[in-house]
């Protein structure tokens, strides 16, 4: 299902306050692109460490300048001034370590060091790239819904009181299709144990609720089948944010909790056989008389005899289940008559909360096993046994069971509790009452956070569940063949329970949603959807949190760090330079920047053309100076007779005009190794000779006198 999800910067207030909830909600692909951003980000920060490493190592290892060293010394040197990145210097130094390792002094100690600390910088760079998608991860799936549609379903907008027709063809039907697709969730979650992809959109899955299966009876101990056995589902305090996911500050929340103690009820003290003709007689259940005309039983169901139901065969429709329920709201202790079915007796209206029976009548449905349970309870035996016209064994029949009674009653308290999260349980919570008890329908809020309550406070009891779903609710039915029930354990009717419960937990977080999200119903528009009208409800429409996996979020904060360190790096290593030079000439730093400026591949390129005596160069040092000669001046090229020890060459040392680095005996050249061609001087001097063949053949020879530091030496080419 596709949501309406806020996308943008926003305040997740279950990760703290403003600053370390800030989060960053991208959809899938732009978020897959920042994080790819990020990664490289750390990596280019990582390179600009290094540098700046480099330029302290250079410093700390300079030797002076009357000190001559090795070339191990000065390619180390030359490497860490010019690699630009920690893994090609690794290999750089790996290299020069290996090449030294019989020829210069202590390489591995020159070197290890150097090697281990680029070793360490490219580990950590490697690892912050593939953890920098924590910078997402770490901020979870929660995203926020936006609906310009967003509003509650009420039992009528105010000033617009619906018919009974519209509240039938409009109200219910939506409220059914609603409970049925929280049904669906729930079931899915409670099956959902691996957590590989979220069960639900709900912030969470499944809602806590801890169950004591062997209470007591939650009203009068002789009103129930068993002091003991019964069974007590209590949430604890859900948060309003945490549980619900709305989002809010602190100072907008609110805990609640709910707590249904349910019990089977005696029927043989409670019920009363009638006769509304001779051969149809009905019973009558009295547990408080019924509001509606003020009959005083409270349920009342045909009577069939065995007789009539063990003759029932496949040619009759297929007997099911009933479901039926009453309800009594109470407020401030005192029923609500208006909104109430019945109205119980004494030994029901024990304790505060609410107080709801579901009535099940099993008329017509044929178990095929005893059935134990205080609910269900089928012991009669039927001397018709059934007959399994596909069945594949030979024994195809089989005897059935009926239920015990027309009808069963579950009586259940219903209570619930609103607290302000900021004080202690016992300061800031109301008493365990009904619904009512913390309706904001009823009690007009005087606060902010009364005013989320209000909003966000429609609950679903466990009778609501049933009213609405009927036997569809029962989960039992997954174990029926037609009318044929199969067997069913002693406490079926504490599982059913469990069930409703986990519904009205997934209606609780389901509406939530639902209202955020709005819907496009205009006849539940505009008879059952109420609209937020305060600023607070305002608010509460645009922070409604659900889970999705199509959208990518980012922490602000670690975002934020994370370019600010790296921006931060950066302009340290750029500015680095600069700043060492001016601490120099102001003699507050000791330090020699003209080795690191000279050690730059392009004034070696430029020192080693110098020493040619080549080219009229400027810009020999400073921070990133770019050595640059006249307009059109040329430069040594690449030459020598030794292939395999190449040479720059003076392209003006032949003649003015370079003749090929062969043609000239570098082995016969100055002890330095270079012409000076200003102190040379040439003569060209030309002899004729008889060839054999009586021919005239002539040859010239240059001369090229060179005045070194022991004298003149002359070169001969041809």
């Amino acid at each position: 299902m596709d949501y309406p999800v806020y996308l943008g910067v926003w305040t997740n207030w279950s990760r703290g306050g403003q600053i370390t909830g800030s989060t960053l909600t991208l959809s899938h692909q732009n978020g897959a692109l920042l994080t790819a951003f990020i990664a490289l980000f750390v990596t280019f920060t990582g390179s600009r460490l290094w540098r700046i490493g480099c330029f302290i190592l250079h410093q700390v290892l300079l030797s002076k300048p009357d000190h001559p060293q090795d070339g191990l010394y000065h390619q180390r040197q030359a490497i860490l001034r010019n690699t630009m990145d920690e893994k090609t210097s690794f290999m750089s130094l790996v290299r020069i370590l290996l090449a030294w390792r019989r020829r210069a002094h202590r390489p591995f100690y020159r070197l290890m060091p150097i090697i281990a600390f680029a070793l360490v910088i490219t580990i950590l760079v490697t690892l912050g790239s593939i953890f920098s998608s924590k910078i997402s991860s770490a901020s979870g799936f929660e995203v926020l819904l936006r609906s310009a549609g967003c509003g509650v379903p009420v039992g009528g907008i105010p000033g617009k009181v619906p018919t009974m027709q519209q509240v039938t063809d409009i109200y219910q039907p939506w409220l059914a299709d609603k409970l049925t697709s929280y049904t669906n969730i729930a079931q899915r979650c409670r099956a959902n144990t691996s957590r590989a992809e979220p069960c639900s959109p709900f912030v969470k899955s499944n809602l806590p609720t801890t169950i004591d299966q062997d209470a007591e009876c939650p009203f009068h101990e002789r009103i129930c089948r068993s002091g003991k056995g019964n069974v007590k589902l209590d949430t604890g305090y859900l948060n309003s944010q945490a549980d619900l996911g709305l989002n809010s500050p602190v100072d907008l929340q609110f805990n609640m909790r709910i707590v249904t103690h349910c019990a089977p009820l005696n029927t043989q003290s409670y019920r009363k056989v009638v006769y509304f003709s001779p051969d149809r007689p009905h019973v009558e259940y009295y547990y408080g008389a019924q509001q509606a005309g003020k009959p005083l039983y409270t349920y009342e169901v045909e009577q069939q005899s065995v007789e009539e139901l063990k003759w029932q065969n496949y040619s009759l429709s297929f007997a099911d289940y009933r479901l039926d329920t009453s309800i009594s709201l109470v407020f401030n202790g005192s029923e609500r008559p208006s909104e109430s079915t019945f109205s119980p007796i004494d030994e029901l209206a024990q304790g505060a909360g609410d107080t709801a029976l579901i009535f099940l009548s099993a008329s017509g449905v044929r178990y095929t096993e005893p059935v134990d349970d205080d609910w269900f309870a089928a012991h009669q035996v039927s001397t018709h046994n059934v007959s399994l016209p596909y069945a594949t064994f030979d024994n195809k029949t089989m005897p059935i069971y009926l239920a015990d009674e027309p009808a069963s009653a579950l009586g259940c308290k219903q209570q619930y509790q609103v607290c302000d999260p900021t004080l202690p349980p016992e300061q800031g919570c109301s008493q365990l009452g009904g619904q009512r008890d913390n309706d904001f329908n009823v009690r007009p809020p005087v606060s902010k956070r009364d005013n989320v309550v209000f909003w966000a406070f429609s609950c679903f009891s466990v009778q609501a569940i049933v009213k609405t779903l009927k036997v569809s609710s029962l989960t039992s039915r997954s174990r029926a063949v037609g009318d044929l029930q199969t067997s069913l354990p002693p406490k079926q009717w504490q599982a059913e329970v469990e069930n409703w419960h986990n519904i009205a937990l997934a209606a609780l977080q389901g509406l939530r949603v639902d209202s955020a999200m709005g819907i496009s119903d205009t006849a539940m528009l505009e008879h059952f959807w109420l609209g937020p009208r305060t600023d607070v409800e305002k608010y509460l429409c645009k922070n409604q949190k659900i889970i999705s996996t199509a959208y990518t979020n980012f922490s602000m904060l670690w975002l934020v760090l994370v370019l600010l360190i790296g921006a931060s790096i950066t302009l340290l290593e750029y500015s680095l330079e600069y700043l060492s030079l001016w601490l120099e000439r102001r003699g507050i730093l000791k330090v020699s920047t003209a080795e690191w400026f000279s050690n730059d591949t392009l004034q070696l390129q430029r020192m080693a053309h110098e020493e040619l005596g080549v080219g009229h160069w400027q810009n020999c040092i400073g921070p990133r100076a770019v050595p640059v000669t006249e307009q059109g001046e040329l430069l040594g090229v690449f030459g020598g007779e030794d292939a395999g020890h190449p040479r720059l060459v003076n392209p003006n040392t032949v003649g003015g005009a370079f003749d090929g680095c062969a043609k000239i005996d570098h082995r016969e050249s100055l002890d330095d190794g270079f012409v000076d061609m200003e102190r040379a001087s040439t003569s060209t001097s030309t002899s004729a000779s008889t060839s054999p063949d009586g021919s005239e053949t002539g040859s010239s020879v240059t001369l090229v006198e060179v005045k070194g530091l022991d004298g003149f030496k002359s070169l001969k080419t041809s």
